[in-house]
């Protein structure tokens, strides 16, 4: 986003690209949770990186520190990574609970 006091404006499709992630991890989290009952929540290591990675692009951002692109590129592939490891860990919940297959 364009902010005036920085040098470095963190780019559109990194700022859609987080908060996407964590909206669908969210609303799948809503869903899991209407269709069990209970959600197991166990948070991975790629996550972890992934939240270090979208720290230091903030970090980056505000010192204005050069190369804050490769530190953008860096986090999004984990953004992505991570998302897809969180989609797989969702459905296997779901299909422990339905393992005919069927969800609804």
């Amino acid at each position: 986003l364009p902010i005036p006091a920085l040098n470095h404006p963190i780019p559109y499709w990194y700022v859609c690209l987080v908060i996407g992630r964590d909206f669908v991890i969210l609303v799948g989290y809503a869903i899991v949770h209407i269709i069990m009952g209970k959600v197991r929540v166990v948070p991975s290591m790629v996550g972890k990186i992934t939240t270090a990675f979208q720290m230091i692009v903030i970090f980056w951002t505000l010192f204005k520190l050069p190369h804050l692109y490769y530190w953008l590129i860096f986090s999004a592939i984990f953004t992505v990574y991570s998302f897809i490891g969180y989609l797989f860990f969702g459905s296997s919940q779901l299909q422990e609970h339905h393992p005919d297959g069927k969800v609804l």
